[in-house]
């Protein structure tokens, strides 16, 4: 920034106003991140712009174990009327931390929601499509034709190595797909109504680019192979989560460009930006690290593993309080309290899965005893 300003002569507006957390909230964040010795020069602090909120803003609990802490915020959140518990979400460093307190809350009756970006589909059969969808866009693309034969080899148990496809590509001067469904077809093993999608649903595709019928071709027939499988259940692992992904996927597409005819290559585009995560169950609680939590807002924040060797990491703990890394946790830590709308919950434990641990130093920086 400083290099802009010195070498182009721009000019830099600053907007430190805070719409979301209690003032309360605020003035931990700030005293936190003063610490960070790379702070830009001149860079305001945060200013509240909430009105001052009467209650249990800010809570800081202490447990003997980590079991405990997790077993009290489930037990804390479930007492909560079904408004409240409603804006609840639970945050951690760690998945750990985060698995533990997930199993309390389902313990408690309460339902939790695990939210990590995926940016590919994880089963088969929706790896697959969008292979097709790809070779058919880009010909050459030798990434999707090997994730192609790896997720119909775990559909269909029928493995195609893929020197031969290539050396067929480039003798007939086919592009990859074409050179690919060659290749399957010669399989005296293959189903019958594999052998029918192949023959009634790819090959009008490659001539049409009509995607939204082959999709739902390949679809159904992944829910008859399903029915039939024989293969590893891993093979349809996140099937239907992710066919409804699709479905709203598409639908949201759709929305987008106002009902128009949306290209194969635009199609291609929107789902390479657009994370294949399932939305929120009702009435779930999501836990999230606080990495993935970046950019969002709750009403009611439990920050959980506030103790050294977690939050700070032990990797920033053994680089030293001056170190980037010990900067970057002090950074997560302002990440997790300022995705706060109306109340923070701090816990921390002096025993972690086995281990002896001390409170967070970003406790103390914030001017909280521990």
């Amino acid at each position: 920034m400083q290099s802009l300003i010195d070498d182009f002569g721009v000019s830099e507006l600053q907007l430190p106003e805070n719409y979301r957390c209690p003032p309360l909230v605020i003035e931990l964040a700030n005293a936190l991140i003063e610490k960070n010795l790379n702070r830009s020069a001149g860079k305001k602090p945060l200013k509240a712009v909430k009105q001052g909120e009467s209650g249990d803003v800010v809570r800081i609990f202490r447990f003997n174990t980590v079991d405990d802490e997790a077993g009290w915020i489930a037990q804390d959140i479930a007492a909560r009327n079904p408004a409240e518990r409603a804006n609840c979400a639970v945050l951690a460093r760690t998945k750990k931390l985060l698995d533990l307190a997930g199993r309390k809350l389902e313990e408690a009756g309460v339902p939790i929601y695990f939210a990590a970006r995926k940016d590919e589909f994880k089963s088969a059969p929706m790896r697959m499509l969008h292979a097709i969808l790809r070779l058919v866009n880009s010909k050459e693309d030798k990434q999707s034709l090997a994730r192609l034969s790896k997720a119909f080899y775990e559909i269909e148990g029928i493995s195609i190595e893929l020197a031969p496809v290539l050396s067929r590509a480039s003798a007939d001067g086919q592009d990859l797909l074409r050179s690919w469904l060659a290749e399957v077809k010669r399989r005296n093993t293959l189903e019958e109504r594999t052998r029918s999608l192949l023959e009634a649903g790819i090959r009008p595709l490659l001539d049409s680019l009509i995607y939204r019928d082959f999709a739902d071709k390949l679809l159904k027939w992944a829910e008859a192979c399903q029915s039939g499988s024989q293969q590893d259940e891993n093979t349809f692992n996140e099937f239907e989560e992710e066919r409804e992904v699709w479905n709203q996927i598409l639908a949201e597409i759709t929305k987008k460009f106002e009902g128009e005819d949306v290209s194969l290559h635009q199609l291609l585009h929107e789902l390479d930006l657009t994370s294949k995560t399932p939305p929120k169950p009702p009435l779930a609680i999501p836990c999230f690290t606080i990495h993935a939590s970046k950019g969002m807002e709750f009403g009611h924040v439990y920050l959980m593993g506030l103790v050294e060797d977690q939050l700070p990491s032990w990797a920033a703990v053994k680089k030293g309080d001056k170190s980037l890394e010990m900067q970057e946790e002090r950074r997560n830590c302002f990440v997790a309290i300022t995705r706060t709308q109306e109340s923070l919950t701090m816990t921390f434990s002096t025993q972690v899965f086995g281990w002896s641990k001390q409170p967070s130093r970003f406790l103390a920086e914030m001017g909280i005893e521990s």
